[in-house]
């Protein structure tokens, strides 16, 4: 439901800058499987995303399913830390990390 929630709450604006410009950049940090970025370029066709994950695996898994979706063309992924590699503007900048608790921590 978190991701759900995410994405219903930046949909009016992706989707009204989208309008407004002719375009929506969408900048997806922790992508994992492309979820919310994929979610949004379902939502806004104007919109491109950036999914950028430290997994080379979560990756492959967000490229294909942008490629099964019909959004491979919109999506890019992106093996970064973070902010390490990215580069250019975006006009949505979302994230949705794990959370682990702290009691958690110490057993992974």
């Amino acid at each position: 439901p978190d991701t759900e929630t995410l994405v219903d709450a930046i949909l009016p604006f992706a989707r009204a800058t989208a309008e407004r410009l002719g375009e929506c950049r969408i900048l997806d940090l922790g992508t994992g499987t492309g979820a919310i970025a994929l979610a949004l370029l379902d939502a806004v066709p104007a919109a491109i995303a950036t999914g950028v994950d430290i997994s080379e695996g979560a990756l492959a898994k967000a490229a294909e399913n942008a490629r099964d979706l019909g959004l491979g063309g919109r999506f890019k992924a992106l093996h970064s830390n973070w902010f390490e590699k990215v580069s250019g503007s975006y006009h949505v900048i979302a994230s949705n990390p794990p959370y682990i608790p702290s009691r958690e921590i110490g057993n992974l």
